[in-house]
């Protein structure tokens, strides 16, 4: 849905779910230059491993990862 992507406060964000939800299945578009992510509307640019990291530092446990392209699939709980 590249939703992560256009939000300038992930971790908080990603809190904020954790609190409200049991599953949070998602999808982080990580390819493409800065240039043209920020011309794509985009606010920042995780690596695979960065996006991780981050649900794991919101109390999310990353299930299952499935890339797809430039896109990855996070399946968390």
């Amino acid at each position: 849905m590249e939703l992560l992507e256009h939000i300038h406060d992930v971790p908080a964000l990603l809190s904020r779910i954790r609190a409200a939800a049991g599953t949070f299945i998602c999808t982080y578009c990580g390819d493409g230059d800065a240039q043209a992510r920020r011309a794509a509307g985009y606010f920042n640019d995780f690596s695979r491993s960065d996006i991780e990291r981050l649900l794991d530092a919101g109390g999310w446990s990353v299930e299952t990862v499935e890339d797809h392209g430039a896109h990855t699939l996070l399946v968390c709980r």
